[in-house]
């Protein structure tokens, strides 16, 4: 069964990477570069799955997923948090 999934990713080149591979996996992506538009977008049609980058501009990933979680409507969306950051430390906000 196709996933719903929202792909949060301001670099384009990752963001298409992201979409095409999963697109080749069966599943419908919608692409959003920032997290106004990603919070806008999961208000509007809830997708099953968000993957939200950490590092985005105007509202961060983190915040976005706050958002997300704070708001009975999307607070049983599925989030997967993609970031380049290597330290637990800096993950930990993330949980």
């Amino acid at each position: 069964m196709a996933a719903q999934i929202l792909v949060v990713e301001d670099d384009p080149g990752i963001q298409e990477l992201i979409a095409i591979n999963l697109s080749r996996a069966g599943h419908i992506v919608r692409c959003a570069a920032d997290g106004e538009v990603a919070r806008k977008m999961v208000f509007e049609a809830p997708p099953d799955l968000v993957l939200i980058d950490w590092m985005l501009p105007g509202i961060s990933g983190i915040e976005l997923a706050r958002i997300l979680r704070s708001d009975a409507s999307t607070r049983d969306v599925s989030i997967i948090m993609l970031t380049a950051r290597a330290k637990s430390v800096t993950r930990l906000p993330g949980f």
